[in-house]
């Protein structure tokens, strides 16, 4: 996955990043998107907590959203927002998180 993200977000990546990534990466909240046999997208979200008014609620941080550039225009993060929103909404989690990375979003 950490491979694959890194192309669709147009970036190298090393041994290292990807040794990083599998160790904070939460398998069971990852999604990929394929085609043959081939990872052409990906999304994970990570579990946290945010303090609101009246306490702490469950939060989902959305991260690792990326599609190869020649699987684009195809509705592949439609669908994969679409499974993680469900994924959410099962483990009652009413906030979900996203930031941009890239400077252009």
């Amino acid at each position: 996955m950490v491979v694959q993200a890194a192309l669709g977000f147009g970036e190298h990546t090393t041994e290292a990043r990807q040794i990083q990534t599998r160790g904070t990466t939460e398998i069971s909240r990852t999604i990929g998107a394929f085609h043959n046999d081939r990872i052409v997208g990906t999304t994970s979200a990570h579990t946290f907590q945010i303090t609101v008014p009246g306490g702490a609620v469950p939060l989902a941080y959305v991260d690792w959203v990326s599609v190869l550039p020649t699987h684009r225009r195809r509705g592949i993060p439609t669908r994969m927002t679409e499974l993680q929103l469900a994924d959410f909404h099962d483990r009652a989690e009413a906030i979900a998180g996203l930031t941009a990375t890239e400077s252009s979003i």
